[in-house]
């Protein structure tokens, strides 16, 4: 398995760190609610996830935030410079 210092995805383990206290839960029932409860990717609205589209847990403005399923949360970790201008495009940003 690709875990770790292996994987093509590694970022030296910045993936452990903790999220900011103002990445709470109020400010993620917001993003959800703006993006009308449901994935912005695949249109679900079970398993909701609030996704940094810029991959910086510390970066936390509204425009960096999209609701995204558990399944495409974990699919936009593979090609981050795609999915990246993608949900850009999807927020109109």
């Amino acid at each position: 398995a690709l875990k770790g210092k292996d994987n093509p995805n590694w970022k030296g383990g910045i993936g452990d760190l903790p999220y900011p206290v103002y990445f709470r839960n109020s400010l993620k029932k917001e993003i959800k609610e703006r993006d009308g409860y449901e994935c912005k990717e695949c249109k679900t609205k079970e398993d909701l996830t609030v996704h940094h589209i810029d991959y910086n847990k510390d970066n936390c403005e509204k425009n960096n935030l999209i609701t995204l399923c558990r399944g495409c949360n974990s699919k936009a970790n593979f090609g981050r410079d795609l999915w990246k201008k993608r949900l850009l495009k999807v927020l109109n940003i």
